[in-house]
Protein backbone atom coordinates (compact mmCIF):
# COMPACT_ATOMS: atom_id res chain seq x y z
CA UNK A 1 0.00 0.00 0.00
CA UNK A 2 0.85 3.65 0.00
CA UNK A 3 2.15 3.63 3.58
CA UNK A 4 4.59 0.79 2.88
CA UNK A 5 5.92 2.54 -0.23
CA UNK A 6 6.41 5.81 1.67
CA UNK A 7 8.25 3.92 4.43
CA UNK A 8 10.60 2.27 1.92
CA UNK A 9 11.44 5.61 0.29
CA UNK A 10 12.09 7.28 3.66
CA UNK A 11 14.33 4.42 4.81
CA UNK A 12 16.34 4.45 1.56
CA UNK A 13 16.99 8.18 1.93
CA UNK A 14 18.12 7.71 5.56
CA UNK A 15 20.50 4.91 4.59
CA UNK A 16 21.97 6.96 1.75
CA UNK A 17 22.67 9.82 4.18
CA UNK A 18 25.38 7.62 5.77
CA UNK A 19 24.90 8.95 9.28
CA UNK A 20 27.91 7.95 11.43
CA UNK A 21 25.78 7.04 14.47
CA UNK A 22 23.75 3.95 15.15
CA UNK A 23 20.33 4.34 13.51
CA UNK A 24 17.28 2.35 14.67
CA UNK A 25 14.12 2.54 12.59
CA UNK A 26 11.32 1.44 14.89
CA UNK A 27 8.32 0.16 12.95
CA UNK A 28 5.32 0.06 15.30
CA UNK A 29 2.21 -2.04 15.05
CA UNK A 30 -1.03 -0.68 16.51
CA UNK A 31 -0.13 0.53 20.01
CA UNK A 32 -2.78 -0.58 22.51
CA UNK A 33 -3.17 1.71 25.49
CA UNK A 34 -6.37 2.68 27.25
CA UNK A 35 -5.92 6.25 26.06
CA UNK A 36 -4.73 5.56 22.49
CA UNK A 37 -7.06 6.26 19.57
CA UNK A 38 -7.68 2.62 18.58
CA UNK A 39 -8.77 1.65 22.09
CA UNK A 40 -10.73 4.88 22.56
CA UNK A 41 -12.85 3.71 19.61
CA UNK A 42 -12.82 -0.07 20.07
CA UNK A 43 -13.54 -0.49 23.78
CA UNK A 44 -16.57 1.84 24.04
CA UNK A 45 -17.75 0.71 20.58
CA UNK A 46 -17.77 -2.93 21.64
CA UNK A 47 -19.53 -2.04 24.89
CA UNK A 48 -22.15 0.16 23.20
CA UNK A 49 -22.92 -2.36 20.45
CA UNK A 50 -22.99 -5.25 22.95
CA UNK A 51 -21.39 -7.41 20.31
CA UNK A 52 -17.85 -7.55 18.93
CA UNK A 53 -17.41 -7.10 15.19
CA UNK A 54 -14.76 -8.16 12.72
CA UNK A 55 -13.64 -5.83 9.98
CA UNK A 56 -14.38 -7.45 6.64
CA UNK A 57 -13.70 -11.18 6.68
CA UNK A 58 -11.47 -10.82 9.76
CA UNK A 59 -8.55 -12.81 8.35
CA UNK A 60 -6.24 -9.82 7.88
CA UNK A 61 -3.30 -9.74 10.30
CA UNK A 62 -3.52 -7.36 13.24
CA UNK A 63 0.06 -6.34 14.21
CA UNK A 64 -0.16 -4.82 17.69
CA UNK A 65 1.82 -4.09 20.85
CA UNK A 66 0.73 -3.08 24.35
CA UNK A 67 1.76 0.46 25.33
CA UNK A 68 3.91 -0.83 28.22
CA UNK A 69 5.86 -3.08 25.83
CA UNK A 70 6.17 -0.30 23.22
CA UNK A 71 7.78 2.01 25.79
CA UNK A 72 10.07 -0.78 27.06
CA UNK A 73 11.06 -1.60 23.46
CA UNK A 74 12.02 2.02 22.75
CA UNK A 75 14.16 2.06 25.90
CA UNK A 76 15.78 -1.22 24.83
CA UNK A 77 16.51 0.16 21.35
CA UNK A 78 18.24 3.20 22.88
CA UNK A 79 20.42 0.93 25.01
CA UNK A 80 23.80 0.55 23.29
CA UNK A 81 24.20 -2.96 24.74
CA UNK A 82 21.33 -4.41 22.69
CA UNK A 83 23.22 -3.55 19.52
CA UNK A 84 19.95 -2.97 17.69
CA UNK A 85 20.18 -0.92 14.52
CA UNK A 86 18.31 -0.62 11.28
CA UNK A 87 14.66 -1.63 10.99
CA UNK A 88 13.11 -3.13 14.14
CA UNK A 89 9.50 -4.31 14.18
CA UNK A 90 7.88 -3.24 17.45
CA UNK A 91 4.98 -5.69 17.61
CA UNK A 92 3.86 -8.48 19.94
CA UNK A 93 5.43 -11.89 19.38
CA UNK A 94 2.18 -13.62 18.42
CA UNK A 95 0.62 -12.92 15.04
CA UNK A 96 -3.09 -12.25 15.47
CA UNK A 97 -5.95 -11.54 13.07
CA UNK A 98 -8.76 -9.04 13.21
CA UNK A 99 -11.04 -11.91 14.31
CA UNK A 100 -8.68 -12.59 17.25
CA UNK A 101 -9.03 -8.91 18.21
CA UNK A 102 -12.84 -9.13 18.07
CA UNK A 103 -12.80 -12.26 20.27
CA UNK A 104 -10.49 -10.59 22.81
CA UNK A 105 -12.61 -7.41 22.91
CA UNK A 106 -15.80 -9.44 23.30
CA UNK A 107 -14.42 -11.54 26.15
CA UNK A 108 -12.87 -8.60 28.00
CA UNK A 109 -15.72 -6.10 27.60
CA UNK A 110 -19.02 -7.92 27.34
CA UNK A 111 -18.46 -11.64 27.98
CA UNK A 112 -19.52 -12.41 24.40
CA UNK A 113 -17.27 -14.50 22.22
CA UNK A 114 -19.07 -14.64 18.90
CA UNK A 115 -18.12 -11.64 16.77
CA UNK A 116 -20.16 -10.82 13.70
CA UNK A 117 -18.48 -9.92 10.43
CA UNK A 118 -19.06 -6.43 9.07
CA UNK A 119 -18.81 -6.16 5.28
CA UNK A 120 -15.74 -4.39 3.92
CA UNK A 121 -17.98 -1.97 2.04
CA UNK A 122 -19.17 -0.44 5.30
CA UNK A 123 -15.63 0.58 6.20
CA UNK A 124 -14.92 1.82 2.68
CA UNK A 125 -17.98 4.09 2.95
CA UNK A 126 -17.00 5.31 6.43
CA UNK A 127 -13.28 5.89 5.82
CA UNK A 128 -12.88 6.01 2.06
CA UNK A 129 -11.64 3.18 -0.14
CA UNK A 130 -7.91 3.98 0.02
CA UNK A 131 -7.80 4.46 3.80
CA UNK A 132 -9.97 1.43 4.54
CA UNK A 133 -8.06 -0.82 2.16
CA UNK A 134 -4.58 0.31 3.27
CA UNK A 135 -5.17 0.48 7.02
CA UNK A 136 -8.16 -1.62 8.06
CA UNK A 137 -8.62 -4.33 5.46
CA UNK A 138 -5.05 -5.17 4.45
CA UNK A 139 -2.46 -5.23 7.20
CA UNK A 140 1.02 -6.72 6.92
CA UNK A 141 1.97 -9.94 8.72
CA UNK A 142 4.78 -8.70 10.96
CA UNK A 143 6.99 -10.44 13.54
CA UNK A 144 9.39 -8.87 16.07
CA UNK A 145 12.34 -11.04 15.04
CA UNK A 146 15.20 -8.63 15.77
CA UNK A 147 13.60 -7.42 19.00
CA UNK A 148 13.21 -11.00 20.28
CA UNK A 149 16.76 -11.90 19.16
CA UNK A 150 18.07 -9.00 21.27
CA UNK A 151 16.60 -10.68 24.38
CA UNK A 152 13.61 -8.37 24.78
CA UNK A 153 10.91 -9.80 27.06
CA UNK A 154 7.28 -8.85 26.55
CA UNK A 155 5.06 -8.06 29.53
CA UNK A 156 1.96 -8.60 27.36
CA UNK A 157 2.72 -11.22 24.67
CA UNK A 158 -0.90 -12.43 24.26
CA UNK A 159 -3.65 -10.26 22.75
CA UNK A 160 -6.43 -11.46 25.04
CA UNK A 161 -4.35 -10.76 28.17
CA UNK A 162 -3.33 -7.34 26.85
CA UNK A 163 -6.95 -6.32 26.20
CA UNK A 164 -8.04 -7.58 29.64
CA UNK A 165 -5.21 -5.55 31.23
CA UNK A 166 -6.37 -2.42 29.40
CA UNK A 167 -9.97 -2.91 30.51
CA UNK A 168 -8.87 -3.42 34.12
CA UNK A 169 -6.70 -0.29 33.92
CA UNK A 170 -9.70 1.79 32.81
CA UNK A 171 -12.08 0.28 35.38
CA UNK A 172 -9.64 0.70 38.27
CA UNK A 173 -8.72 4.30 37.34
CA UNK A 174 -11.30 5.96 35.06
CA UNK A 175 -10.16 9.31 33.68
CA UNK A 176 -12.73 11.58 32.09
CA UNK A 177 -16.31 11.04 31.03
CA UNK A 178 -15.72 8.31 28.44
CA UNK A 179 -13.78 6.14 30.90
CA UNK A 180 -16.43 6.68 33.56
CA UNK A 181 -19.20 5.70 31.12
CA UNK A 182 -17.21 2.62 30.11
CA UNK A 183 -16.62 1.67 33.76
CA UNK A 184 -20.33 1.90 34.63
CA UNK A 185 -21.31 -0.12 31.55
CA UNK A 186 -18.58 -2.68 32.27
CA UNK A 187 -19.70 -3.13 35.87
CA UNK A 188 -23.29 -3.78 34.73
CA UNK A 189 -22.09 -6.32 32.14
CA UNK A 190 -19.73 -7.93 34.64
CA UNK A 191 -22.65 -8.73 36.97
CA UNK A 192 -24.55 -10.44 34.14
CA UNK A 193 -21.46 -12.46 33.13
CA UNK A 194 -21.17 -14.23 36.46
Amino acid sequence: GINAEYGKQWYQRRVRAEIPTRLVNARFGVVLGHDTEPMALLLPGTMAASIPITIGNGTQPFPWIHMDDAVSAVIAMMDQETGLSGPVNVVAPNVNTNTDLAHALGKACICVDNPIPTPSGVFRLLYGTERADNILLDSPRVAPGRLVESGFEFAHPELEGAIKALVQEIVSNPIGGADQWFTRAYQKKEKSCK
